[in-house]
């Protein structure tokens, strides 16, 4: 049913929340899992201090984070680093590996 699950994190409470429940439809689906995380793009109109992902460094920190939290649970990954607005690059990710659920 779910082939292909897309599953965007960044630093927040929502992304920890929802890892058990990755790892539930991951292993019951089979499916194969793409983490994703995005690089924000400077905005003038927020503090700088106010993105938190930011930082090439802090997405990549993350994204391996992630990876080895689901690997000590039996379930391989892919990682996509890409830098844009989050909503937008999600689609666009979504769209291209053709993920069944984000």
């Amino acid at each position: 049913m779910f082939k292909k699950v897309l599953f965007p994190i960044d630093q927040s409470r929502e992304t920890q929340e929802a890892f058990d429940v990755v790892i539930d439809v991951v292993q019951k689906y089979g499916s194969r899992l793409v983490l994703l995380s995005v690089v924000e793009e400077p905005n003038t109109d927020v503090p700088k201090e106010d993105v938190v992902m930011s930082s090439p460094e802090t997405v990549a920190k993350l994204l391996e984070t992630a990876k080895t939290a689901f690997s000590q649970q039996g379930i391989q990954t892919e990682t996509i680093e890409r830098q844009g607005k989050p909503a937008f690059v999600i689609c666009d990710v979504a769209d291209e590996i053709e993920a069944n659920l984000i």
